[in-house]
């Protein structure tokens, strides 16, 4: 739900912005945000990035509905990764955005124009989906053992266990190809975070009753001085 309400946020500060510039500049007319490096303007596009399928809006609507769905079955499938959902919710923010101008009107509002590039004038969902896009990227690229939240995880001695015992699961699993070493050395952990778990617990229950074999041991030693006293006397 967090990632959707992410998505949400994008969807709602592109479309006012979008907004605010149809009321404040006319077509065409601009305001310098930066001197030669940046200005505000008021453009409207029929394709998708750098005009590409103008005038084709309903084929635009089908590809970005699809790509829309893609993305949303993207972020409820893959929940092992929060980093790679919340880049994949940046660029469904940009999507939605940008899909309600073509269902709506079949025109994309843009904005921003670089002036020190020959470069496209973008709007805000642009933005999002070019750094969701960039984003996801170099996770992708980045060895999970690399990555600076599964490097937290390996100082625990928990979780240095699971490696130790995921390497014996590994060592038993004929070789596997490259691009399938990392997803079965994630299994391997899994794997063993269940099997330390169960001992755990196993141990537990197991000291919980040797806790009370060894109390009601105590009581009946405690009991036997009063009746040795009593036979005596």
């Amino acid at each position: 739900m967090l990632y959707f309400i992410f998505a949400g946020l994008i969807v709602l500060l592109d479309r006012l912005f979008k907004l605010w510039i149809a009321r404040t500049l006319d077509p065409g007319q601009v305001i310098e945000l930066i001197p030669g490096i940046l200005r505000l303007t008021h453009t409207e596009n029929t394709g998708a990035a750098f005009s590409i399928l103008s005038d084709m809006r309903w084929l635009l609507v089908t590809l970005s509905s699809a790509a829309v769905l893609a993305l949303v079955l993207m972020i409820i499938f893959y929940k092992r990764d929060g980093f790679a959902r919340f880049a994949t919710a940046s660029i469904l923010g940009g999507a939605v955005g940008n899909l309600i101008d073509r269902i709506d009107t079949g025109r994309v509002i843009d904005m921003f124009e670089p002036l020190f590039v020959n470069f496209a004038v973008f709007n805000v969902a642009d933005v999002f989906i070019v750094l969701g896009g960039v984003a996801l990227l170099i996770h992708t690229l980045i060895p999970s053992g690399t990555r600076p939240r599964d490097a937290g995880q390996r100082k625990s001695p928990v979780v240095a266990m699971e490696r130790t015992l995921a390497d014996d699961i590994l060592a038993d699993i004929p070789d596997t190809p490259p691009d399938t070493q990392t997803d079965t050395r994630e299994l391997a952990e899994e794997l063993t975070e269940e099997r330390i778990l169960e001992e755990y617990y196993r141990d537990l229950a197991a000291g919980q009753n040797g806790g009370g074999n060894d109390s009601s041991r105590s009581s009946n030693s405690n009991e036997k001085p009063d009746n040795s006293g009593d036979n005596g006397a």
